[in-house]
């Protein structure tokens, strides 16, 4: 099974090209969903698909629908039906015209990156306290991947928002809290006025209870290839605060790191 794979990802890459990342062609009516990774972005992914394009997106088709510049090649995000809404995890980029920017917490970050390491199967990260803690300093330091730190992201896009009425600063927890203000907000924002049952069906359908259901139908989705599945990917908070508790001096490290940024969105 795991030789099928290997074969069918070598094929695709063969007949499409490797992912895009940020070497991708951009349009002015382009719309970017942005975030530093675990912040809701595949949540608002759902959300937008229904609301705008009536879309049911899955977990088969969420890239279809609404392209993760990490998971699709150029060749294919230029055969998307404009204007599209594409994911993107990146720093500040100033060809992104129009922005949606979700915040979190860090410390809801740390933990919810941490078990998506372990749920890909990161050769580099095991369930353990030493582990985590290395996970830890790699976060605060930007050794996890090419987005910046989680602060260096963030700040970016807050600097560039100032001046720019073309980027949207929301938080990942305003829109726990209250998701139709939320969703509305990101609606006008993109200057749709939707009524209420457009509203509320974007929100049933992607809901939690209602992503997680699909993940539990659709296990051979392209995004779980290769994955552990007894991590899911929508999963409670509580549920990983629980496996994987920060501690004290975990705290104290986002605190002296980003304790600035964290103020600014009172975390």
């Amino acid at each position: 099974m795991n030789t099928l794979k290997a074969l069918h990802r070598i094929s695709h890459r063969f007949l499409y090209g490797r992912p895009a990342r940020n070497r991708l062609t951009v349009f002015d009516d382009d719309i970017f969903i942005v975030s530093y990774p675990k912040s809701g972005n595949t949540w608002v992914r759902f959300l937008l698909a229904k609301a705008i394009l009536g879309a049911n997106a899955t977990w088969h088709t969420i890239d279809e629908v609404v392209p993760d510049i990490y998971r699709m090649s150029d060749k294919q995000l230029l055969n998307v039906r404009r204007p599209r809404i594409i994911k993107s995890h990146h720093s500040y980029d100033h060809r992104y015209k129009k922005v949606i920017y979700i915040v979190r917490n860090p410390e809801d970050v740390l933990v919810s990156y941490f078990y998506f390491h372990l749920k890909f199967q990161s050769k580099k990260y095991f369930e353990d306290m030493e582990s985590f803690d290395k996970f830890t300093n790699d976060f605060v330091t930007g050794k996890l991947d090419d987005f910046g730190t989680w602060g260096d992201n963030v700040t970016g896009w807050i600097n560039s928002s100032e001046n720019n009425s073309n980027i949207l600063i929301l938080r990942y927890e305003d829109i726990v809290k209250y998701p139709k203000n939320e969703l509305s907000h990101m609606l006008n924002f993109l200057g749709i006025d939707p009524d209420n049952s457009i509203i509320e069906d974007a929100l049933n359908w992607g809901s939690k209870s209602n992503m997680a259901k699909l993940e539990s139908t659709e296990p051979n989705a392209p995004l779980f290839s290769n994955s552990n599945l007894s991590y899911k990917f929508i999963s409670s908070d509580q549920e990983k605060k629980s496996r994987f508790p920060l501690t004290e001096d975990q705290k104290k490290l986002l605190r002296r790191s980003f304790g600035e940024i964290m103020d600014l969105f009172r975390y």
